[in-house]
């Protein structure tokens, strides 16, 4: 868990399947200096990260020894966050993504957004208390974003915004990175935040 010096509002952010990398530990580095509290749960049982070659080992071991029903876990982390701090905003990519939206219908963070959150269409059912902000690539094997933007359109506090490129192109440690829509999404997230802290 990565924390910094106190401030009235938390950021809680959610990793990959990957664990704790580089690119999780600059988007950190990134809030931190924006001069956030940062909380990043280790949602793997050890401290190292899966490099990217063994992506399916780090996938089947997400699937078998951890899985979406962890966020009720993360609740009790935002149950102990919530008295110490004004807003509490989680960021979550990919898997973690998931598990940040299944915690939006807490009732204890005040937004949230979701990068790339494929398996949230699993969860579609979810009613989120707070505003979250979904960013999915416009390039996805497994779906279609846009038929997901369809589905969850509907809902109240939703903003949904597709991007060009694949699945992690915010992350420049990748092939899939794309600068270009990297740069919109954390203008995006960096605005999003800027508002709840402003509306709480």
């Amino acid at each position: 868990m990565i924390q910094n010096h106190p401030t009235d509002t938390a950021v809680v952010i959610f990793h990959e399947i990957y664990g704790i990398n580089e690119h999780i530990s600059g988007v950190c580095d990134h809030y931190r200096n924006l001069g956030y509290d940062v909380y990043c749960p280790n949602l793997l049982d050890w401290a190292e990260a899966f490099p990217y070659y063994r992506q399916q080992k780090a996938y089947e071991h997400f699937k078998a020894n951890i899985g979406f029903d962890i966020f009720e876990n993360y609740v009790q982390l935002l149950s102990t966050l919530r008295p110490k701090y004004r807003s509490i905003v989680l960021i979550g990519y990919s898997v973690g993504a998931t598990i940040a939206w299944r915690c939006s219908a807490s009732g204890l963070c005040n937004g949230m957004v979701g990068y790339y959150g494929s398996r949230i269409r699993d969860y579609s059912e979810v009613e989120p208390k707070c505003p979250a902000l979904l960013i999915f690539a416009e390039n996805e094997p497994s779906f279609d974003p846009h038929d997901l933007e369809l589905t969850l359109g509907q809902k109240k506090n939703i903003s949904i915004v597709t991007l060009s490129g694949n699945h992690g192109f915010c992350d420049r440690y990748t092939t899939n990175y794309n600068a270009s829509s990297a740069a919109k999404a954390g203008l995006l997230t960096d605005e999003f935040l800027a508002g709840i802290i402003v509306g709480s």
